[in-house]
């Protein structure tokens, strides 16, 4: 039997449909929606002046969530992505090697040292250590040995000061990071599912934001 095949222009339709499927089923969020997940006010009544500044933070807020939102929901390029991801595994993958000789090659030239027979080795070793150092510049370093950070982790970057600006205006003081059922939380689960519809354990989100404060730890220390 023949290979099915569709063309790109169909492709492209399907894609677009899909896509308006999805607006449709899951609308942007506004600045109601946004505004009742921080509940009533923290202390009595608010000024006007206040609830301006707060509903302010809030559109702010707002206006991030759906620009993540649509930027998520963009065509994606089937071929460009799959040559793309080839390409990209080959060069970590020579990145990675280049990384393993650098600091595997040292131990090696300190032991040919030791061998007055290997002095043309020597030589040749510390030619390639520098040729070495002068190809990651143009190969660039691998990536970071450790956790993979998630398309969500960014977004929770971005959203975190807003989130926190908007409580902050809404009357609360203490606002802790640390607490699955604290506000910051609460709004960011809130947030994150307006952006994609998935939903984040407020588990997952306080163990992020656990490993934010201590890389913010470290590199305040260095």
């Amino acid at each position: 039997m023949p290979k099915s095949f569709i063309s790109e222009e169909r492709l492209v339709e399907l894609m677009r449909a899909t896509a308006e499927a999805e607006n449709a089923a899951w609308p942007p969020v506004t600045v109601e929606q946004a505004v009742a997940w921080f509940g009533p006010p923290k202390r009595g009544k608010v000024r006007a002046t206040a609830m301006e500044l707060k509903r302010e933070k809030v559109t702010t807020l707002v206006r991030t969530i759906n620009a993540f939102r649509q930027q998520s929901r963009q065509p994606i390029d089937a071929v460009g992505l799959a040559k793309h991801t080839v390409a990209k595994s080959k060069l970590q993958k020579i990145q990675v090697a280049v990384r393993d000789l650098q600091e595997g090659l040292p131990w090696l030239l300190t032991e040919f040292q030791r061998e007055e027979s290997q002095a043309s080795g020597v030589a040749q070793l510390g030619g390639l250590m520098a040729a070495l150092q002068k190809a990651v510049r143009h190969i660039g370093e691998p990536p970071a040995r450790g956790r993979h950070r998630e398309t969500w982790h960014i977004w929770a970057d971005a959203l975190l000061p807003l989130i926190e600006e908007t409580l902050k205006a809404h009357g609360w003081k203490q606002l802790s990071k640390r607490t699955p059922d604290g506000p910051i939380v609460r709004a960011m689960c809130r947030a994150l599912k307006a952006i994609d519809g998935r939903s984040n354990s407020p588990q997952a989100i306080v163990s992020y934001l656990r490993r934010r404060r201590q890389a913010e730890g470290r590199l305040k220390r260095n």
